[in-house]
């Protein structure tokens, strides 16, 4: 099987859900996905100038992500609500305004199937509104071509 683009859906009007085929194990995915030595390489948007990534991994742990990426800088932060490694993971999402300050908070849900030499990952992220559901699609397609191209690079090394 060869890498594909972003499948995006939305099940709900709230609900946005991306799907996308990586040529690396399940186990690979999650550790970038969850360590943050391999986050701050990927995480954001194409150019997104990744600053600080921290993440307690375990439930109730707390994480977060500090980029530059669209003129300024985007700070978000969760806490982990369900871990099943290298297969699922559950969080709260909520954007920090520039005092700091939470934002509105929302789930996703990451999950991670092998298929064929590579893994299948969906994340459905369910936020407040039809329209916050379909401008973090947008953001989540930026990230995952960036998880990509961190993927490729890997593989290729």
């Amino acid at each position: 099987m060869t890498e594909q683009a972003n499948e995006v859906d939305f099940p709900a009007p709230e609900q946005m859900r991306l799907s996308r085929w990586f040529p690396a194990p399940p186990a690979l995915l999650w550790r970038f996905w969850t360590d943050p030595a391999q986050i701050v390489r990927w995480f954001g948007p194409a150019g997104a100038d990744q600053r600080k990534v921290e993440a307690d991994l375990r439930v109730g742990g707390a994480w977060g992500v500090d980029f530059q990426a669209y003129g300024g800088l985007r700070r978000v932060r969760g806490e982990y609500l369900e871990l099943d490694e290298p297969h699922r993971l559950v969080s709260t999402w909520a954007w920090l305004d520039d005092d700091g300050v939470k934002g509105v908070e929302s789930h996703y849900e990451l999950a991670l199937t092998g298929e064929g030499d590579g893994v299948r990952l969906i994340l459905t992220h369910t936020l407040p509104t039809a329209e916050l559901a379909s401008q973090h699609g947008q953001g989540w397609v930026g990230s995952m071509q960036s998880l990509a191209d961190y993927v490729a690079e890997q593989n290729a090394a």
